[in-house]
């Protein structure tokens, strides 16, 4: 499932960019979680038609972060943003 988020088009929402700037985080960091990261099932909604949302769990400069994505045919939009 992270393989099909990575090759999606990528946006993200008005308060992930926000966070990123405050952190100095960037979209490589986003990426990694992508990658390297753990979808929490019951957090997400996988069923919901006609986008699916995804909880993922990782890690950005050794802290604990989660992402949660909206799916869609050909977008992926990052919603939010928790740095622990």
């Amino acid at each position: 499932m992270l393989e099909i988020l990575r090759n999606k088009t990528r946006i993200y929402s008005d308060d992930v960019t926000l966070l990123m700037a405050t952190y100095n985080i960037d979209s490589s960091a986003i990426e990694e979680i992508l990658y390297k990261g753990d979808i929490d099932f019951s957090k997400s909604k996988v069923r919901q038609e006609p986008c699916r949302y995804y909880w993922i769990d990782g890690f950005i400069n050794k802290k604990e972060t989660s992402i949660y994505v909206q799916n869609c045919d050909s977008i992926v939009t990052i919603q939010k943003l928790n740095y622990r």
